[in-house]
């Protein structure tokens, strides 16, 4: 018997508590999630469903990345959070963004692209200390994709 008990209250412990904190975290300010240590995001996310390694195209570019099932992922170098990207599921906002917005309304809402080319646009966010920007991607003209990050790597 205190085996079975023992075994009930540790799947309870062993359950995930973030979920709900998560789903209000979505529609929270992304930006704030930039220079957090493990420690930090660990805090405000909770753990991760997945963690990956990312290589990019030179080895200083590779990442591990943190992915959460609210479609939110974080890009660590130095202990730190350099990047987070939110995929066409992400349902929150983003500086007052959503995914499949038009192209054209996020100008009305973020102003002139710092840059575009065929497939994303790139603009200048509020400095937190440091250079900010978001590069988004667009798909027939509606948001599918998005990088807020820390220009100064």
């Amino acid at each position: 018997m205190i085996f079975l008990l023992s075994l009930f209250f540790s799947a309870i412990l062993l359950q995930p508590v973030y979920t709900e904190e998560l789903r209000i975290y979505s529609s929270m300010e992304i930006l704030s999630l930039l220079g957090l240590d493990p420690a930090e995001a660990l805090k405000k996310l909770g753990p991760p469903a997945e963690v990956f390694p990312l290589r990019g195209d030179e080895e200083s570019q590779d990442d591990v990345v943190f992915y959460y099932d609210n479609h939110l992922y974080l890009f660590w170098y130095n202990n730190r959070v350099w990047q987070v990207r939110l995929d066409r599921r992400f349902e929150g906002a983003i500086a007052g963004i959503s995914m499949g917005d038009s192209k054209e309304k996020i100008i009305d809402i973020l102003g002139k692209p710092f840059y575009c080319d065929s497939e994303s646009c790139i603009f200048l966010l509020p400095d937190k200390g440091y250079p900010v920007r978001a590069r988004l991607f667009f798909n027939s003209d509606s948001l599918y994709d998005a990088y807020i990050y820390r220009s100064d790597f």
